[in-house]
């Protein structure tokens, strides 16, 4: 996943340990937004699993090790 976010927003993905694609803190100007600076960060979506576990993140457990009905993929569809 690539993202762009301003400041504050850029904090929450950080805490879902989003990297930054440029240097570190480094804002880009968005001139298709009203060249309001943002931060474009990324995480591999097939790195998450481990990278929470080996960070204990908070939500591991929820997003890892809960069963979501709503959720069931199905190899029938």
């Amino acid at each position: 996943m690539v993202i762009c976010a301003r400041s504050p927003l850029h904090k929450l993905y950080l805490s879902l340990l989003f990297k930054d694609v440029f240097a570190e803190d480094n804002c880009i100007s968005m001139p298709h937004i009203g060249d309001i600076p943002h931060r474009v960060l990324k995480l591999r979506v097939s790195d998450v699993n481990s990278l929470w576990r080996e960070a204990e993140h908070p939500l591991y457990e929820f997003f890892f090790h809960t069963y979501h009905p709503d959720l069931e993929i199905s190899e029938n569809l």
